[in-house]
């Protein structure tokens, strides 16, 4: 009789502890999969609040008198060196030219900033900037004539939410906008 007791004693905790872990390891579940989907919807919220090309606009307007100049510039340019027919040379100082025209024509980090916070539709005092950092991308040289682009790479930080959003930084425009949770 004493043997049965002791099986008895054993195995209820025994049960009882293997049921605690299935209910916590239900609960658990369910509570991760309520916090994904919420992180999901934030996401997809997130996602359609963005403004593409919310820069171009302005962008457009403001630079064409100096689109006019440049391309005059650039049409002499091509001219004197196609007179030379030194066509190697004449790709190559075109696309120096190019360089040298988007860093002197390149918006601000401030104006980026703005732009930023149009995009993804949040204002700007409620958004934490952690990186605006400009450089020249390969990435989008197709779209340039084979140009590097000069672009603006900016992490922000927004709604609970990380944006890594790419601008053209002389025509504002916004190339790409990733989010993270």
């Amino acid at each position: 009789m004493t043997e049965t007791k002791r099986k008895r004693n054993f195995l209820k905790p025994l049960i009882i502890g293997a049921l605690a872990v299935v209910v916590t390891g239900g609960v658990g579940a369910y509570a991760y999969d309520k916090y994904e989907e919420g992180q999901r919807a934030k996401i997809q919220e997130a996602y359609s609040n963005v403004k593409m090309n919310v820069g171009n606009q302005s962008a457009q307007n403001n630079n064409n008198g100096n689109n006019n100049d440049n391309s005059n510039n650039g049409d002499n340019g091509l001219n004197s060196n196609s007179q030379n027919n030194n066509q190697p040379s004449n790709v190559q100082n075109n696309n120096n030219n190019n360089t040298q025209q988007n860093t002197q024509n390149a918006k601000s980090p401030q104006e980026i900033r703005s732009i930023v916070a149009e995009a993804i539709s949040t204002p700007e005092q409620n958004i934490n900037f952690i990186k605006i950092k400009p450089e020249y991308e390969d990435d989008y040289a197709m779209q340039n004539n084979g140009v590097p682009l000069y672009i603006y790479e900016v992490e922000a930080r927004a709604n609970g939410l990380e944006y890594d959003v790419v601008v053209d930084a002389v025509s504002g425009k916004v190339l790409k906008v990733e989010i993270d949770n």
